[in-house]
């Protein structure tokens, strides 16, 4: 969130919350873990780890990604019915995320974006020329029978590869769960979860 032009950094294990008119605009080297949720209104992101480490779930309103932001070993959960467009990838190039959920449908590889992108699989909730490339490179896809609940697994400590900077961090454990159900506290932004 800026406040001026000065980036507010968000850190430890809460949310955010989007609900209402207008823009929340996110421009800060963040790693809050808590997770977006956008009901309504318009979330901006303008830099590459506005949206934290968290998963991302778009219910109503509008993303706008204007550059590369989402976590390598995040999911993106996309309500079925959202406005044609309400995911604007207004960047070029590919972003790299590990799941996107459109509704009940799980995409786990491949590429998603609009039909005016050069993704493999257009879908009519996204917007411009960017591109979501779902699963990391070098590693075979994800499969169904691997999600598990609100949760999938992956075994490894190989380093992920991606084409935004990403922050200095410890390598990932052996073994880590990444959330593809909205996690329940999101009643106030950056309140931790319940």
């Amino acid at each position: 969130q800026a406040y001026g032009d000065v980036p507010v950094r968000l850190t430890g294990p809460g949310g955010i919350r989007v609900a209402g008119d207008g823009a929340v605009i996110l421009n800060g080297d963040n790693d809050f873990s808590g997770g977006v949720k956008i009901e309504s209104g318009a979330m901006i992101i303008q830099s590459p780890n506005a949206l934290g480490t968290g998963p991302v779930e778009v219910v109503g309103g509008a993303l706008i990604l204007e550059r590369p932001a989402l976590d390598d070993e995040s999911v993106l959960r996309i309500s079925e019915g959202l406005n044609e467009g309400a995911i604007r990838l207004e960047f070029t190039g590919e972003d790299v995320l590990r799941a996107v959920l459109i509704g009940d449908e799980a995409h786990l590889c491949g590429t998603l974006g609009s039909a005016e992108s050069e993704a493999t699989a257009p879908h009519p909730a996204f917007a411009g020329p960017g591109v979501l490339r779902v699963g990391r490179p070098g590693f075979p896809c994800m499969e169904e029978s691997e999600l598990s609940g609100a949760s999938w697994q992956q075994s490894t400590d190989e380093p992920v590869h991606s084409s935004r900077p990403r922050r200095a961090a410890a390598p990932p454990p052996s073994s880590w769960r990444v959330p593809i159900a909205a996690p329940s506290g999101w009643h106030a932004p950056l309140l931790p979860p319940q």
